[in-house]
């Protein structure tokens, strides 16, 4: 009876919840954003089942904002759908586990949608600032817990569950703490700082706040101790720098070349003593990485590989491999190579938006990950924050080419005392 009865407060809670995001939308995304940078990954609900506060949430969001239609229909939103799609008819076919259809359709294509929905509902300018203040606390709440020595969110919310178990344990390197905040590990929040970045480079925002944001996201990141991080971060910086078309004046471009140039300077003896200490612990991970390469062939076209396997204590192993630490690589295993195909394919167009300066700010911040994708897993916090990019990419990109084709030539309106001859009269065929 008293289950009945937590289920009925639940769900009335939740179509109240609904209401209020699609009533408030700009709140519901605030609330979301808190939720992504400063609710742990193993706060959430469900025995069998374990589902993180993060993902109860979005779901929530995609609900009430469902129904107001998106900016046009893309490449990407296909190819993602197939990638569902032939999830299920592996699953059908014996191919697959119920574990990889749990995080493909409730952490990638959950992120990836309300990525897609958000700008439907709040303005694009607003949601870069939410996102942007929200991830400037992250990062002065990092440099709080490097200088403490303790992580806060570890202490605060105390579990017993099996993702406490997991990610609730502090990393040390070359015996410096690594800070993490509330998203598990400190690589998960190095690239979250990364994908942070051209957001707050192109942020409506006077320059002076960009630049102190700026500074504490590539601080942060350096703390974490996480190469990746470091990397990606730098990366984000120096392709929004010379790559993002329009929003940066070339003073502004300058400020944060320079702001790099002393961020380096002033980051490089601590991170250069501490990786030194580190010594064969980091690279030890970097020979592990280069290792998984030997998986690719046992990759099949559809579903998971051959080679995985299950001990009889429970423990999953990729051939001899426990840990996949390279997404691309876990996901050729997990879905098989053409999933993996396809989502390489939807890279390479990233890129090449990027390199003829149409990418937005969204899209700049993916490009930027690709030394990530090939290094990390898409863990805790990060794997939904980057799907809720692709989403949010896709959504900014679709918007300026419909800005643009709003004003062709044949649009625009010729001077006061000229008579554009291109343009037909006004209820005058040209045929």
């Amino acid at each position: 009876m008293n289950g009945d009865l937590l289920t009925g407060v639940a769900a009335v809670l939740a179509v109240l919840l609904v209401l209020a995001l699609r009533k408030y939308p700009t709140l519901g995304f605030c609330l979301w954003a808190f939720t992504l940078c400063f609710v742990p990954i193993w706060v959430g609900a469900g025995s069998k089942v374990f589902l993180p506060g993060l993902v109860l949430l979005s779901a929530l969001a995609v609900v009430a904002w469902a129904g107001k239609p998106v900016a046009g229909i893309s490449v990407v939103d296909i190819v993602v759908l197939v990638i569902a799609v032939l999830y299920g008819l592996a699953f059908l076919l014996g191919l697959e586990r119920i574990s990889d259809g749990l995080t493909l359709f409730a952490y990638w294509i959950l992120a990836y949608v309300l990525g897609r929905l958000a700008p439907a509902r709040i303005s694009v300018p607003v949601l870069y600032r939410i996102l942007v203040i929200v991830f400037a606390a992250v990062a002065i709440l990092a440099l709080v817990e490097y200088l403490r020595g303790e992580n806060f969110f570890v202490r605060l919310f105390p579990s017993s569950n099996a993702q406490f178990m997991l990610w609730g344990q502090i990393q040390p390197r070359g015996g410096v703490l690594r800070v993490e905040g509330a998203f598990g590990h400190s690589i998960a929040l190095g690239a979250c700082l990364a994908l942070a970045l051209p957001l707050a480079m192109a942020a409506k925002l006077p320059l002076w706040i960009r630049m102190l944001v700026v500074s504490g996201l590539l601080g942060a990141a350096a703390l974490t101790f996480s190469r990746i991080g470091i990397i990606t971060a730098v990366t984000a910086l120096v392709l929004t720098v010379v790559f993002l078309p329009s929003g940066l004046t070339a003073r502004n471009r300058l400020a944060f070349l320079a702001l790099l140039a002393g961020a380096a300077a002033a980051a490089l003896p601590l991170l250069t003593g501490t990786f030194l200490e580190a010594g064969e612990e980091a690279s030890g991970s970097a020979e592990y990485r280069a290792d998984l390469l030997g998986l690719v062939p046992q990759m099949r076209l559809l579903g998971v590989a051959d080679v995985f396997q299950v001990l009889p204590d429970g423990t999953a192993y990729f051939g001899n491999f426990r840990s996949i630490d390279s997404a691309l690589i876990l996901l050729g295993l997990s879905f098989g190579l053409i999933p993996l195909l396809g989502v390489g394919g939807l890279l390479v167009g990233a890129v090449v938006l990027v390199l003829r300066r149409k990418a937005t700010p969204p899209t700049i911040a993916l490009v930027a990950q690709l030394p990530s994708f090939a290094t990390v897993a898409l863990i805790t916090q990060y794997s939904f924050f980057l799907w809720f990019m692709c989403g949010l990419a896709v959504s900014t990109q679709m918007i300026q080419k419909e800005r643009k084709q709003l004003v062709t030539p044949e649009f625009r309106t010729p001077p006061a005392g000229r008579i554009d001859l291109n343009r037909p009269k006004q209820g005058v065929s040209n045929e």
